[in-house]
Parts: C-alpha cells; sequence; structure tokens
C-alpha cells in the first residue's frame, strides 16, 4: 500500500467518524432542543422583520406626504408672485397706450 492510499483511507476513516457522530448528534435531544431554539429565533427576526419594514414604508410614506405639501407650497407661492408680475405687466401696458 502506498503513502497515498493511506492518506485516503485515514481520511475516509476519520470522515466516517465524524459523519457517524454527527449524525448520532443531530438525533439527540440536546440537538432538537437546539433546532427548535434556531427555528423561533428565525420566527422572531421575521415578525421584528416584518415590524420594522412595516414601520420604514409608513415613515417613507410621511415623508412623501411632506415633500409633496412642501411643493404644493412653494408651487402656491411661485404662482402668486406670477400673477402680482402679470398684474404689473397688464398696469405698465396699460399705462403705456394711455
Amino acid at each position: 500500500m502506498t503513502c497515498k492510499d493511506s492518506h485516503f483511507l485515514i481520511g475516509l476513516g476519520v470522515g466516517s467518524i465524524l459523519g457517524a457522530l454527527a449524525y448520532g448528534f443531530a438525533r439527540s435531544s440536546r440537538a432538537k432542543k437546539m433546532k427548535a431554539e434556531v427555528c423561533d429565533a428565525l420566527h422572531r427576526i421575521e415578525g421584528h422583520t416584518e415590524d420594522l419594514l412595516e414601520t420604514a414604508k409608513e415613515k417613507a410614506l410621511y415623508a412623501g406626504e411632506r415633500v409633496a405639501d412642501k411643493v404644493a407650497d412653494e408651487t402656491s407661492a411661485i404662482a402668486g408672485k406670477a400673477n402680482d408680475l402679470k398684474g404689473k405687466v397688464h398696469s405698465l401696458a396699460d399705462e403705456a397706450k394711455k
């Protein structure tokens, strides 16, 4: 038997032992308890994530409303200034016609 073969057999043996140990642990009550705890933690994280997404959505909608209000106010102010300017131009034109 060559050196390469012996390394392969040693690796095969160690892998088999580790696989058997992992299987035994996976079937134990401790592993089942750990799996249940992980599942519970994932469900809690999922719930928190949904809450965070809902909060972010509400904040985005509120920010959008505030921006729309600000734009509308500024547009109204600009429209008022444009009407004032139009009135002044018409006044100047009427005075020039006289």
